[in-house]
């Protein structure tokens, strides 16, 4: 069936997660138009929804509108009106992740005089509203400029009859200053159009400009503006000195306009809709007619010198095959090329082509055919570029996405890492370090928000970057978040029943370890200095790294464990008690501060230690004034950025309980230990703590100590509920 495909595409199309969204206003299940999704990389087109006047709404006209993750636009005619010309029209929004249509605002007939009618532009995007004209409906028919508000569905419209005689705007507004700019194409000094601006602050429009001021007979301004050196740069389609328009500018600061190059019809072609591209400090744009070859042109201004220059001429009534002719949209920038919509006769040929301003080449990219005997608009179109999507990865699974080549190439620009579908999961500036192959993996957590064994919340998806060459300077890195996910972990309570404590994305930071794609964060991290952006879909975070391995997310006070093996142990030698501990992996430590209690509930600080920092340590500390009775001690483990935690608590006896001695001592064969009938155990350490020998109890209390090397040592003897132990040095 023909008629359910996309036809006559005469809206915007623009890049949404590395695939091409448009509207056409005929074609689909009823021919009353569709929004299709194009994929360059397959050449294929997908239809995802049909307009219809039983729901949706009709005849969709003006490019999409991108606003927090969702599509918006119009449509030009209602539900259960038929089409005839100007209908009454809605404001449509749709979920490309959830593929749901929703009708958000109805210019219905029995409202078109408070509301306003037809809307043939979409609205722009300002301050989290939508902001549009339509051509008809208001007080007199002349239109009205809206604001509507998709959260809450509020609507609010001014009366373009309140900029005097004239009306029927079909252009977008432009945002300069806090303020917004359109044209009026009838209206004025002559009939001949006028300037007008909208404040949203206090929804006021001002009559600013009569185009007859600008002479020469120019009339009939139907582009929108586009801001360029503080400046508005516009067309007229009639008058000037050939009768074709032409190019002005309008200065807001005061108010007036010049009129700066005439269009020719024979060379810079003429009837232009859309506005200017920049690109090098030169303007561009299309016209729909004339031209060398009569098929409209792609054509160059020159703000520099005020000149007009035909770049590219479209052969009239141009066959299937070719590059098309009556080009439709605005150019649409995209790295250093330009998109923009041609037809083709014969079975109703449409087609995006790519515009080379350097070569001034245009080729053709993809054609989809319609049926015959439909007229594509002229005005309002473009090629629209959006970011894309945030990968979703796999709930509780390790996905692997595509690899990618950091050379000499583009070691100095941002790298994409996408998925299949186009979506990213994060980019990599290189800073001219080749790091040869690139690939990267993301972890989902589906469920309950994960903690760590502190109880420390972090976010649902953690992000495993892996490179061929690690780099010799610092790369600069985006790692994409959702909104979700973000929110997940704002709202999330701890196993303890503790809130997380945050409250913007500014509290979050990247964490890094060398775990790789891992489902639970169990390696000590690094804390990486990070900066936070709103994107689209969720959240960019970005820092600098000297190597590549897995990155998390969690709130920017998260306790890094100081280390990830502490070995403690306090011994009594004669009148004073050596503590002594080893350690393994310190991380971000700062010191130990060694503390002792009486009580084993209040303790003190009797010593402090700064942390060495090495793969391996040992540390040494002495209280030479342990108390008749129970002395208790720990460490203070302090990281440099003002967090800790405590090692246990070890008990040393000063008590009379026992009376043990060891004889000889020094000794050089053999000990013999008096007073230990209650001991089951005997053990011989070094002074590192490592344990040398350990023997059951004798029955004469006497233990070889032959083979020993000369030192000191401790005898460590273990009983039913008492270790004490004693120093004895070896000959």
């Amino acid at each position: 069936n023909n008629y359910d495909n996309p036809r006559n595409p005469g809206t915007a199309m623009f890049l949404y997660s590395g695939k091409y969204y448009g509207t056409t206003y005929n074609g689909g299940f009823v021919d009353q138009g569709t929004l299709f999704e194009y994929n360059a990389a397959t050449s294929t087109l997908i239809k995802k929804l049909n307009f219809n006047a039983a729901e949706n709404g009709r005849v969709p006209y003006g490019r999409p509108t991108l606003l927090n993750g969702k599509i918006y636009g119009t449509c030009r005619t209602g539900p259960q009106e038929a089409y005839a010309g100007d209908g009454y029209g809605v404001i449509w929004e749709y979920d490309p992740s959830t593929t749901v249509y929703s009708r958000k605002f109805l210019f219905s007939n029995a409202n078109s005089a408070a509301n306003g009618s037809s809307p043939v532009a979409s609205p722009i995007v300002y301050n989290g509203k939508l902001y549009g004209i339509t051509s008809r409906g208001g007080i007199s028919d002349y239109g009205v400029a809206y604001e509507f508000d998709p959260a809450t569905n509020v609507y609010t419209k001014s009366n373009i009859q309140t900029l005097g005689t004239g009306g029927n705007p079909d252009g977008e507004l432009t945002t300069f200053n806090n303020k917004m700019y359109g044209m009026l194409s009838n209206g004025g000094i002559g009939n001949l159009g006028i300037i007008f601006s909208y404040d949203p602050a206090t929804t006021t429009l001002t009559k600013l400009f009569d185009i007859a001021n600008l002479g020469n007979n120019n009339a009939s301004p139907s582009s929108y503006f586009l801001v360029y050196n503080n400046k508005l740069y516009g067309c007229t389609n009639s008058g000037g000195a050939n009768g074709n328009g032409a190019v002005f500018s309008f200065d807001p600061s005061n108010n007036t306009a010049i009129s700066l190059a005439d269009f020719n019809s024979l060379v810079t072609g003429y009837v232009v809709r859309n506005a200017f591209t920049v690109y090098n400090n030169k303007l561009y744009n299309t016209a729909f007619s004339g031209g060398s070859s009569a098929g409209g042109t792609i054509f160059t201004f020159d703000p520099s010198n005020n000149t007009l220059t035909s770049n590219y001429s479209f052969i009239n009534g141009a066959p299937i095959g070719g590059t098309g002719y009556a080009p439709t949209g605005q150019l649409t920038l995209t790295g250093s090329k330009m998109y923009t919509i041609t037809r083709s006769n014969g079975g109703g040929i449409s087609n995006v082509v790519e515009f080379d301003p350097v070569a001034n080449t245009v080729s053709l990219k993809s054609n989809y055919t319609s049926p015959s005997g439909y007229n594509l608009t002229v005005s309002h179109n473009s090629v629209t570029v959006v970011p894309a999507f945030i990968a979703n990865g796999i709930a509780n699974s390790c996905e692997t996405y595509p690899t990618v080549v950091i050379n000499g190439a583009n070691n100095n620009q941002w790298v994409p890492i996408l998925n299949p579908g186009g979506d990213v999961v994060a980019e990599i500036k290189a800073n001219g370090n080749n790091l040869g192959n690139v690939s990267a993996a993301v972890f989902i957590n589906n469920g309950t928000v994960r903690e760590d064994a502190q109880k420390q919340l972090y976010m649902d998806r953690n992000i495993t970057l892996a490179v061929q060459n690690q780099p010799a300077t610092n790369v600069d890195i985006r790692l994409y978040v959702k909104t979700n996910e973000f929110l997940a972990l704002k709202n999330a309570m701890n196993s303890a029943g503790q809130p997380s404590g945050i409250s913007t994305i500014n509290d979050i930071v990247i964490l890094k370890n060398n775990q790789i794609c891992s489902a639970t964060l169990d390696s000590i991290p690094v804390k990486l200095t990070t900066t936070r952006s709103l994107y689209e879909y969720g959240y960019v975070l970005s820092a600098s790294v000297s190597s590549f391995s897995t990155f998390f997310f969690a709130r920017n006070n998260f306790l890094i464990l100081p280390l990830s093996n502490l070995v403690f142990d306090a011994v009594k030698d004669n009148d004073k008690v050596l503590l002594h501990w080893n350690t393994e992996d310190e991380v971000n430590l700062q010191q130990y501060d060694v503390e002792k209690s009486i009580d084993g509930i209040n303790f003190s600080k009797i010593a402090e230690l700064t942390a060495k920092g090495n793969p391996v340590n040992s540390y040494y500390s002495v209280d030479r004034n342990p108390v008749n009775g129970n002395n208790y001690y720990r460490l203070k483990q302090l990281d440099k950025d003002g967090h800790f935690k405590y090692s246990n608590t070890i008990r040393v006896d000063f008590s009379k309980k026992y009376s043990i001695s060891i004889l000889p001592n020094p000794a050089k064969y053999y000990i013999t230990i008096n007073g230990a009938a209650a001991f089951k155990q005997v053990q011989i350490m070094d002074i590192t703590g490592k344990l040398i020998r350990q023997m059951n109890k004798g029955s004469n209390n006497r233990y070889s100590v032959s083979g020993l090397n000369k030192g000191i040592y401790f005898i460590r003897l273990t009983g039913a509920d008492e270790i004490i132990t004693e120093k004895i040095i070896i000959e």
